[in-house]
């Protein structure tokens, strides 16, 4: 029997007319078929084998894997013996400490607000913080263009070792909502067969172990806004949603100019991808399209947050989608990559700032990170990207090179509200006890404005030639409607080129070193 979450193949005995679980021997990555020869021997299918990587160590592509088929000769006994009991090793990792707070409880935090963003790598970012793992070199979009980050960055905790679980957004997001994805997303990873479910509207991607809060022992207060959303508009009327189609989006300056004349809040507006989660989600807050822009977001968040903390009821778990800075390269009639990002990042400030003056700061936790890093420019790894951790329990002006990833990240909101894990993936994460600290600092934050304009706008085609006119024809071909539809390779490459020059290399990247040369 093929395990593919186990990387093993159980091995069955029938016993008294029963089938009974004799063992297991290890495999390469997610088998999905097995077969029995005659002598005993196992042919096994591998979806991702072993792996691709750029320099043949074992430091990832994100997007890049290769299956196999592989043939284990018929076991004996001790041989059965020994593959079982590696099964069980391998599938059953113990972390060392990681120091800190150990009891995470103890800290009193009643509050967490989870920022999930999208597609940007820790070097794309960050790079250019010096006493951190970064390379300068590969930053774009630095200080001007994100000093929110930054600051957050620098005031608090850097994490320069912090890893997506999932390589795009069809698994990205589903790793940090469950922990854990189902079988259909692994065997589905490549083609989508039944459409991009990003957005977790397709049954077969919610994964039988459920979301990582439902284990609670007392069910959590959840407020969900943009996460799992569907596109819909508000009708103040009817002070419900109105279902629409993603062909019924207005364009990025026709949003904007709504925002600015502050008359957006009844042009946007969601639905739940997920029925049962409908009771718990926003119907006022934008859905996850790249024509709206995230100062909108941050305005309805910021709208119902008031609300919220008026009536003493700001919910235990917070989950906020901010998507901007995925950007929609360089087509004409939308901003450019650098303002996209910028406009993400004011809007982060914005959140964070008012999060820091309200009633529940003294007990707050805000968790920030990226769905994905597309296997952007990175000199570490293709998963590595940005995470930040801000509460007066966060340490301040200090860098945490431990090794944490999105699984880390929900396991430290199960220890804090003591949510039982439901995957194996979660039990054996190492919670990110060693960015708390005992001692609190309640000084609030304070918004930065990026030095980028928010409604830079890329240039028409009529103006380009050269590489530049190449960018943007194929920027126009890709289909940002649907998030990370667009081939990533050539949007790196086009987002590198705008951001650093378009006669700068795509610069050739060794995972784990420095870079080895250019192309």
């Amino acid at each position: 029997m093929a395990c593919g979450g186990n990387n093993a193949i159980a091995l069955l005995r029938e016993s008294a007319g029963k089938w009974q679980v004799a063992g297991a021997v290890p495999t390469a990555w997610f088998p999905t078929a097995v077969a029995l020869a005659g002598d005993g021997s196992l042919r096994v299918l591998n979806i991702k084998g072993v792996g691709n990587t750029d320099n043949k160590k074992g430091a990832f592509n994100s997007r890049v894997y290769e299956g196999s088929l592989e043939r284990i000769p018929a076991l004996s006994p001790a041989q059965l013996a020994a593959g079982t009991r590696e099964v069980r090793a391998a599938n059953s990792p113990r972390f060392a400490p990681a120091g800190g707070i150990a009891n995470l409880p103890s800290l009193g935090i009643q509050h967490v607000f989870l920022i999930i963003k999208e597609n940007r790598t820790y070097d794309q970012v960050f790079g250019d913080i010096a006493k951190a793992n970064g390379d300068p070199k590969l930053v774009m979009y630095g200080r001007d263009v994100t000093p929110n980050h930054h600051a957050l960055a620098e005031k608090f905790v850097v994490l320069d070792n912090f890893h997506t679980g999932g390589a795009i957004s069809f698994d990205g997001h589903q790793w940090l909502m469950q922990g854990f994805v189902s079988d259909y997303v692994e065997r589905a990873f490549a083609a989508s067969p039944r459409g991009y479910a990003y957005n977790m509207a397709d049954a077969l991607v919610v994964a039988p172990t459920g979301f990582f809060w439902q284990a609670a022992a007392k069910p959590l207060t959840v407020r969900i806004y943009g996460e799992f959303q569907l596109p819909a508009r508000w009708d103040p009327v009817r002070q419900n949603t109105v279902d629409m189609n993603e062909s019924d989006d207005l364009s990025w300056t026709e949003y904007w100019k709504a925002y600015q004349e502050n008359r957006w809040q009844t042009i946007v507006g969601s639905r739940s991808g997920v029925p049962a989660l409908a009771p718990y989600s926003s119907k006022r807050y934008p859905y996850p399209t790249l024509s709206i822009n995230d100062q909108i977001r941050a305005a309805e968040y910021l709208r119902e947050f008031a609300e919220l903390e008026a009536a003493g009821q700001i919910p235990q778990l917070t989950i906020i989608s901010l998507n901007s800075d995925h950007t929609n390269g360089t087509s004409p009639e939308v901003p450019r990559p650098r303002a996209m990002v910028a406009g993400n990042d004011l809007a982060l400030g914005r959140i964070v700032e008012r999060i820091t003056k309200s009633k529940v700061w003294a007990n707050s936790l805000i968790l920030v990170t990226e769905d994905d890093a597309q296997d952007g420019v990175d000199h570490v790894d293709g998963h590595r990207t940005l995470a930040l951790a801000i509460g007066p329990h966060i340490r301040r002006d200090a860098v945490d090179s431990n090794h944490y990833n999105h699984t880390s990240m929900i396991r430290t909101i199960q220890e804090i509200f003591r949510i039982p894990r439901r995957t194996r993936a979660l039990e054996s994460a190492r919670p990110m006890t060693s960015v708390f600290t005992a001692k609190a600092d309640l000084t609030p934050y304070e918004n930065q404005l990026p030095k980028v304009a928010l409604d830079e706008m890329n240039p028409p085609v009529a103006a380009l030639a050269g590489r530049q006119l190449w960018a943007a024809k194929q920027s126009m071909a890709m289909n940002f409607k649907a998030i990370d539809d667009a081939p990533a390779e050539t949007l790196n490459k086009i987002l590198w080129w705008d951001a650093k020059g378009w006669n700068t290399p795509y610069p050739r990247l060794v995972r784990g070193k420095d870079r080895s040369g250019e192309r």
